[in-house]
């Protein structure tokens, strides 16, 4: 490996940690600076005009760490059941605070685990794949304790713990994602996350599911997802939970027909940068946007 390699490495591995301090002297300036990077002029947090501008504008201000009750993905199920989406939450197996407590014995022969407090699936385990318990709560162990980007406090807020739930799909393919985008009230478009196994591609679509031509060329399918079979459904929980908040990403997927599941709320995708999207995708999906207060969120 050349000098040049192993300096572009090392500047990888230290780049979040290096980001993660600066932001802590000097937020509104990283924050400035990386916007610029992406949209090529200066932002506008007071008064914003696009979807990223909002974001940020709410994680500079502190607001987003009102979120913590709902971007937990323990907590927020009793806040959908309260909501009447109870019957589209993914069956919960058990949720423990320390790895070395997880049951394996009394988990089924397909799950998943994550962490309440992070992002992702850490483990996925079908019937067919051998399981070494120690090697999981070591996985699970690292992510509970990862510490996401301090420039999304909601996190810091979440008490660490370890959820088990149901395998969405036949565990062979990850399920598509349905990501539907919504601010003020409104659901703005669904972003589509398809070849999750491999290089994850992105499509976004209206909710009449017609291409916006709004995801940067790179991001792209070969191919056009079609419409899931329950959009009608998907679409009315996402406008009953958009209307509980300034502005949120309803996760969700389909993944057969009379199958519909809430993954999760997301408040600050990428950080609030969403850097897939073109300049004309951000400034759309702040439609509706009117600096709405926090006492709405999570409102009945």
């Amino acid at each position: 490996m050349s000098a040049l390699a192993r300096y572009s490495n090392v500047v990888q591995k230290v780049r979040p940690q290096l980001l993660s301090f600066a932001w802590r002297l000097a937020p509104r300036q990283v924050a400035t600076v990386r916007y610029m990077r992406h949209r090529r002029r200066v932002p506008n947090f007071h008064r914003p005009s696009d979807i990223s501008e909002v974001i940020l504008g709410q994680i500079l201000s502190g607001e987003v760490a009102e979120y913590a009750p709902f971007a937990d993905k323990f907590r927020v199920r009793d806040h959908l059941a309260e909501w009447g989406h109870g019957k589209l939450l993914p069956e919960i197996f058990g949720v423990w605070e320390d790895p070395r407590d997880i049951e394996f014995d009394s988990l089924p022969a397909a799950y998943i685990l994550k962490p309440t407090n992070g992002t992702g699936i850490s483990y996925r385990h079908t019937p067919t794949e051998p399981l070494d318990p120690e090697t999981v709560r070591a996985t699970m162990r690292s992510a509970m304790g990862t510490v996401i980007d301090s420039s999304e406090p909601q996190y810091a807020h979440i008490t660490p713990r370890c959820l088990a739930e149901q395998l969405i799909g036949d565990g062979r393919h990850a399920p598509v994602d349905y990501k539907f985008m919504t601010c003020g009230g409104i659901v703005h478009g669904i972003l589509v996350c398809t070849e999750r196994e491999t290089k994850t591609r992105l499509s976004f679509f209206d909710t009449q599911w017609n291409p916006l031509p709004w995801v940067k060329n790179a991001y792209l399918p070969s191919t056009l997802p079609a419409p899931p079979s329950q959009l009608d459904e998907m679409l009315g929980v996402a406008e009953d939970i958009a209307a509980r908040f300034p502005q949120v990403r309803v996760d969700m997927y389909a993944p057969a027909p009379g199958e519909t599941y809430i993954g999760e709320l997301t408040f600050t995708p990428q950080g609030g940068y969403v850097t897939y999207f073109t300049n004309d995708a951000v400034r759309y999906l702040a439609r509706g946007w009117s600096g709405t207060p926090l006492g709405r969120f999570g409102r009945s």
